[in-house]
C-alpha cells in the first residue's frame, strides 16, 4: 500500500514537534524543583534570585571600579562611560543644532552664507567647549587638576600651534568683518581667482584655469588683496592704441567710440571715452576707457575682442596701427666718403690665390 500524503498531517505533526521542544526545558526544571529543594522555584531555595544578584553585583563592581582618584574624587569606569557617552551625543546634538541655526539664519533673518557659516562655526566650538566641561564635572575631574600642565600645555600652544590659532582669528575676522565673501573675485599677487569657501584656517579660492587654490587665513590679514568685486562688479579697463603720425586723431577717436558701443558686454552707463594721452616717438598714442560687469565676463576677454574690432575697423578705413621704428638723419655739409675695408685675415688668404 503506498502511503497518503496529508499535508494537514504533517503540519500538525511539527507542531506538536516545536511544543514538545519548547516544553521539554520546563518539564525538566519541574522535575528537578520536586526530586531537589535546592532547586526549589519558592523564597525557601532561590537558584535564579542568586544567579541574577551575582550578575548584579559583578556588574556594579565593574561598573564602580576606581581607575584613579584625583583630589579625592575617584574616577571609576561609569563616569568614564558616561564623560564619553555626553561626549559624543553633545557633539551629534551640537552639529545638528549648529547647521539648525546657520539654516534660520540665512532663511528667516537673511544672513548671508559666509556670515550664517562664521555664526554656525562660533556656536558649535562654544556648545563643544560646554559639553567638555560638562564631562569633567560628570567624571570629578576639577579644572584645577590641569594646574600644573597650564604652563607647558601654553608655551606648547605658543610654539606649535602659533599659526593654527592665527589662521582660526583670522578666519572668524574675515568672516565677520567681511572684506573678502563667498562669491568675490580677487587677486593675491599675480593670481585672480574667485572665493569658494572661507574656512576656520584656510580659505578656498578657483582660479579661472579651475585650479583650487588654499591659501592660509592670516595671508589676507597680512598682505595687499584685491577684492574686485567687493562694493561693487563694475570695473573700468582701457585698451590702449598707437597710430602713425598723420592719420585723423578725430576719426580715431570716433572709429573707437564705435567699437565700444558694438561691444555688447561693454556698459553703456558710464559712458566709454577717448583720451589722447600723448605724442609718442613714434605714434600718436589714444586710450579708450570703458566699463565691464566683471560677473558677467571678464576685463581680459572684452579687451581681446575690440582690439580684434579695432584691427579689422582700422584696416578697412586705411588707418596705420603703428609699430615702433626709428628714423636718422644725417645733416652733413659735403657729401659722406664710404670706404669698405677688408679683414686682414681675409686679406692674408686671398693673397696667395692672386
Amino acid at each position: 500500500m503506498r502511503p497518503v500524503s496529508n499535508p494537514n498531517l504533517n503540519e500538525r505533526n511539527h507542531s506538536l514537534v516545536r511544543r514538545g521542544l519548547v516544553g521539554l526545558p520546563l518539564l525538566v526544571l519541574l522535575c528537578l524543583t520536586a526530586a531537589s529543594p535546592a532547586f526549589c522555584l519558592s523564597e525557601d531555595v532561590p537558584l535564579a534570585h542568586q544567579v541574577g544578584r551575582s550578575w548584579r553585583q559583578g556588574l556594579q563592581l565593574f561598573w564602580n571600579a576606581r581607575i584613579w582618584v584625583i583630589e579625592g574624587n575617584p574616577v571609576t569606569v561609569g563616569k568614564i562611560v558616561l564623560s564619553v557617552c555626553i561626549l559624543v551625543f553633545g557633539g551629534l546634538l551640537g552639529h545638528l543644532l549648529s547647521r539648525r541655526i546657520r539654516e534660520k539664519l540665512v532663511s528667516v533673518f537673511d544672513v548671508g552664507p559666509g556670515t550664517a557659516h562664521g555664526i554656525e562655526r562660533l556656536f558649535f566650538y562654544v556648545l563643544m567647549v560646554v559639553i567638555f566641561l560638562t564631562a569633567l564635572k560628570t567624571v570629578g575631574i576639577p579644572l584645577t587638576a590641569f594646574a600644573f600642565l597650564g604652563g607647558a600645555f601654553v608655551i606648547g600652544i605658543g610654539f606649535g600651534a602659533q599659526n593654527l590659532f592665527s589662521n582660526m582669528i583670522s578666519g572668524f575676522l574675515l568672516i565677520i568683518q567681511k572684506p573678502i565673501r563667498v562669491n568675490d573675485t580677487i587677486q593675491v599677487e599675480d593670481m585672480i581667482a574667485t572665493v569658494r569657501e572661507i574656512g576656520s584656517r584656510y580659505t578656498r579660492v578657483r582660479t579661472f584655469d579651475n585650479v583650487d587654490v588654499l591659501i592660509p587665513n592670516s595671508h589676507f590679514l597680512e598682505n595687499r588683496i584685491i577684492n574686485w568685486t567687493l562694493s561693487d562688479s563694475t570695473i573700468r579697463t582701457k585698451v590702449t592704441l598707437g597710430v602713425a603720425y598723420g592719420s585723423p586723431a578725430r576719426e580715431v577717436e570716433a572709429l573707437l567710440l564705435g567699437c565700444a558701443d558694438d561691444h555688447p558686454e561693454v556698459l553703456k552707463f558710464p559712458k566709454p571715452y577717448v583720451i589722447f594721452r600723448d605724442f609718442g616717438e613714434s605714434a600718436l598714442v589714444f586710450d579708450l576707457y570703458l566699463w565691464v560687469d566683471f560677473k558677467v565676463s571678464t576685463r581680459y576677454k572684452v579687451e581681446s575682442d575690440l582690439r580684434f574690432m579695432i584691427v579689422d575697423l582700422f584696416e578697412a578705413r586705411g588707418i596705420t596701427i603703428s609699430f615702433p621704428q626709428r628714423d636718422v638723419h644725417l645733416d652733413t655739409a659735403g657729401p659722406i666718403d664710404i670706404r669698405l675695408i677688408r679683414n686682414e685675415k681675409d686679406t692674408e688668404k686671398g693673397t696667395p690665390g692672386n
